[in-house]
């Protein structure tokens, strides 16, 4: 692979990592990608500038066996900027891993990746749900991407892939798309990540079995109620949110007002609309 660090992109990287222009950025990996595939470099991961943790090469590890140029980015320490993970095709995008069992924090990844790039990957570490489990969260998540205006989102895991949004560029189509893959990997999700772990680097929880399929249709249930109710959560949050930033009382006055409207509208048409 092409390494960016020894293309004539490099000075692109070191501006933006200072707090240049993103946009400028984004122009210069694209034609670094477009350099890579036309010398025949693909299913490259470039660690140059910096270095994936494990968990985070994972996912860059499966995305290279897909054909895709993966490049991981310098951290910018300048407050209030974006700073994602990976390039991946070109894109910048961020990467968030989860391996436990509850669908409102595998969610809650997708919110806070949002603060670094409007397009994620995330790691899911889900031996015990199958496939159907993951697609009925994964359609939440997609509520909360549009909600939080990101452009694309992909959950990725041993036997698994959902893709939504615009990946466009080297990574797929710039068709929206929601698929599963059929490509399995060997062993477990991120600790297995095929390079230099040692035992001590075994992040991975003990995963609870999940019970009967009536278990797994109550799950089915609350993630169904959750996105039918997502704006309570939302408004809830914005309480929160406004009882940290200490507005004046106007502004509470509003937020009583929409809230005790969403109430009521549930009360008329029934929590489960």
């Amino acid at each position: 692979m092409m390494t960016i660090a020894d293309s004539s992109y490099a000075r692109d990287v070191a501006l933006w990592v200072a707090g240049g222009d993103e946009t400028a950025f984004t122009s210069a990996l694209a034609a670094h990608e477009l350099a890579s595939w036309t010398r025949g470099h693909t299913c490259g991961i470039d660690e140059s500038l910096a270095t994936f943790d494990d968990q985070e090469y994972w996912i860059a590890r499966r995305l290279a066996l897909q054909g895709h140029n993966v490049i991981a980015l310098p951290t910018r320490h300048l407050a209030g900027l974006r700073s994602p993970d990976a390039a991946v095709g070109g894109l910048l995008v961020e990467f968030k891993t989860y391996t436990g069992m509850n669908p409102r924090q595998l969610l809650c990844r997708v919110g806070r990746a949002r603060q670094q790039s409007d397009r994620v990957v995330v790691g899911v570490e889900a031996q015990q749900w199958d496939s159907a489990m993951v697609r009925d969260v994964f359609r939440v998540a997609i509520d909360s991407a549009r909600r939080r205006a990101m452009r694309a989102l992909t959950f990725i895991g041993d036997d698994f892939q959902f893709e939504w949004g615009d990946w466009n560029g080297f990574y797929t189509s710039s068709t929206s798309t929601t698929h599963l893959s059929e490509r399995p990997v060997e062993r477990g999700v991120l600790h297995h990540a095929k390079r230099h772990l040692r035992p001590s680097d075994d992040v991975v929880p003990p995963v609870p079995q999940l019970a009967a399929s009536g278990t797994r249709k109550g799950m089915i249930a609350n993630m169904d109620l959750l996105r039918r109710n997502y704006d309570l959560v939302a408004s809830v949050s914005t309480g929160g949110a406004l009882l940290t930033v200490g507005v004046p009382w106007p502004l509470w006055a509003v937020y009583g007002v929409m809230v005790t409207f969403q109430v009521g509208n549930r009360v008329v048409r029934g929590w489960e609309r």
